[in-house]
C-alpha cells in the first residue's frame, strides 16, 4: 500500500512544471507527508491488528479486565484477566480457575482441568473493542485472518459496545 501510494505520488509529480531540485525534493516530501496523513486517517489507531497483537499489546488490552466472548459454535463464555496471571473462566454454568502465560507473543491459557483445554493462541485486534483468537495450531491463511474469519475464539470487553467486524483489514 505505501509503494503504491509513492508510485502514485510519484506520477502527480511528474506532471509539475520543470523546478530546481530542492523545489523538486520539496514537493516530493510534501506530497509524502499527505499521503502518510491520509494512509493514518483510513484506519484508526488502535482499532485493527494486521497481524498478530505483541505481548505488550496484548497486556494493555486484556490484562485487569472481565471479557465476554463466543466460540465459532455460538457458545458462549466469560473471562477475567488478573494482572497476577489468574483467570477466572466461565461457560456453560461451569466456572473454572485457570493461569495465563506469555510465550513471546502468545497468550496460553491453563485450567487444570482436562475437560477445558485451555492452548496457546495468537491475538488480532478487530475494534475498538474486538479481539479474535487463532490457536497456534490453527490452519487459517493469512487471507482469512486478514478478514476476521476462521477463528478460535472472539472476544469483547464485558460492559463495552462490541464492534467486531470480518472486514478486510489487509
Amino acid at each position: 500500500m505505501v509503494l503504491t501510494a509513492f508510485v502514485i505520488m510519484g506520477g502527480c509529480l511528474r506532471g509539475l512544471p520543470e523546478m530546481s531540485k530542492q523545489n523538486w525534493n520539496l514537493a516530493f516530501i510534501a506530497r509524502a507527508i499527505a499521503v502518510a496523513a491520509a494512509m493514518t486517517l483510513a484506519v484508526p489507531v488502535g482499532a485493527v491488528t494486521i497481524g498478530p497483537m505483541s505481548e505488550t499489546q496484548i497486556r494493555a488490552a486484556l490484562v485487569g479486565k472481565i471479557f465476554e466472548g463466543e466460540y465459532p459454535s455460538g457458545a458462549a463464555w466469560r473471562e477475567s484477566f488478573d494482572v497476577s496471571g489468574n483467570t477466572i473462566y466461565q461457560e456453560g454454568g461451569q466456572t473454572d480457575l485457570g493461569t495465563m502465560t506469555f510465550q513471546g507473543n502468545v497468550i496460553c491459557f491453563d485450567y487444570g482441568d482436562p475437560t477445558r483445554s485451555g492452548g496457546c493462541f495468537n491475538v488480532w485486534q478487530r475494534g475498538a473493542n474486538c479481539f479474535d483468537f487463532y490457536s497456534t495450531g490453527n490452519i487459517a491463511t493469512r487471507l482469512q485472518r486478514d478478514r476476521g474469519t476462521a477463528w478460535d475464539a472472539r472476544a469483547w470487553e464485558e460492559g463495552k459496545t462490541r464492534d467486531c467486524t470480518a472486514d478486510l483489514i489487509g
